[in-house]
């Protein structure tokens, strides 16, 4: 029903009355208003754009930083514009053993050594498995 009602525009209760025929279906539900941000772009300028292949973020700084946030400029778009939306998450598949990814997890992290009390820097990494999509998680110490 959370999702009816969001790609409606109306409440969950709106929706839940309707289906249990408690209220007639709307012939027509009003639009959702544009912010008003949005009404000071170019939107086809935006659409070229995008179509010529420059990333989301690029378009957003060179054309609506000063209005809004990056998040809510394409999640606007999108509303706007849903045929444009691309899938985001590419399926790729691997053979068992053939492919890992990895990432250092960021800045170093401590850890002490109970018997001397000497504290060593460790670099974590994070490995993800291509075939099985598993996560491999474990600590690398650097002297």
């Amino acid at each position: 029903m959370r999702e009816i009602a969001r790609a409606l525009g109306c409440s969950r209760t709106t929706v839940r009355e309707i289906r249990d025929g408690l209220k007639g279906s709307p012939a027509h539900l009003p639009e959702r208003a544009d912010p008003p941000w949005m009404l000071q772009l170019q939107w086809p300028q935006v659409i070229e754009d995008l179509g010529m292949g420059h990333p989301m973020k690029l378009i957003w700084e060179e054309k609506a930083e000063t209005l809004t946030t990056y998040s809510n400029f394409w999640k606007q778009f999108y509303r706007k514009f849903p045929q444009y939306r691309q899938p985001s998450v590419t399926a790729r598949d691997f053979s068992p053993g053939e492919r890992v990814e990895v990432d250092w997890a960021g800045d170093p992290i401590e850890w002490i050594d109970v018997k001397t009390g000497e504290i060593h820097p460790t670099w974590v990494f994070v490995a993800g498995l291509g075939f099985s999509q598993l996560a491999f998680l474990p600590g690398q110490q650097r002297t």
